[in-house]
């Protein structure tokens, strides 16, 4: 059953096979459905894609969204563009940005994490800025790194427009 629909507020919505423009309700539980946005107090999304979630509380599934803004945000063998939370659970998932207050990763990937308190298990990331960090950390750039970085590709570019200018004056 593959239907488009829109959802008003509603107090609780289970969609189960559907494709869903928006969602609004209280409560939101989706099984290998598909929707644009959900705008819920607490979502669960299990084999399913979203594109945008806003919501106090989301857990994905085995499942993918573009971008998720909650205050509590468990993953679990799922992937998502763009996360923003409180509190942000990763387990076997991805990412390409994740932001929050306290982030926490067990086998996972993610391109940059940003947080308060981030916690990483067995996981890796290219870009981690955090104020406090506990676990076994694989980046690429942490902060340190990427000063340095941004340090170095600025005297390069310095050094190429010393040399042009030099250059241009002999000619």
């Amino acid at each position: 059953m593959s239907e488009e629909a829109t959802h008003e507020e509603q107090e609780t919505i289970t969609v189960e096979g559907e494709e869903l423009r928006d969602v609004q309700a209280e409560t939101v539980h989706m099984y290998q459905s598909a929707a644009g946005t959900i705008t819920a107090k607490q979502v669960t999304v299990e084999q399913g894609g979203v594109q945008r979630i806003e919501a106090e509380t989301v857990s994905l599934t085995r499942g993918g969204v573009q971008t998720i803004q909650a205050g509590q945000v468990e993953l679990q063998q799922g992937g998502a563009v763009s996360v923003r939370g409180e509190d942000v659970r990763f387990t076997q998932g991805g990412a390409i940005i994740v932001a929050g207050e306290a982030v926490s990763l067990s086998d996972s990937m993610t391109m940059a994490v940003v947080g308060d308190e981030v916690r990483i298990e067995n996981s890796r990331t290219l870009l981690l800025l955090a104020g406090s960090v506990e676990g076994d950390v694989q980046t690429v750039f942490d902060k340190e790194t990427a000063i340095a970085f941004g340090a170095a590709a600025g005297l390069i570019c310095g050094l190429f427009c010393l040399l042009k200018g030099l250059l241009s004056r002999r000619g």
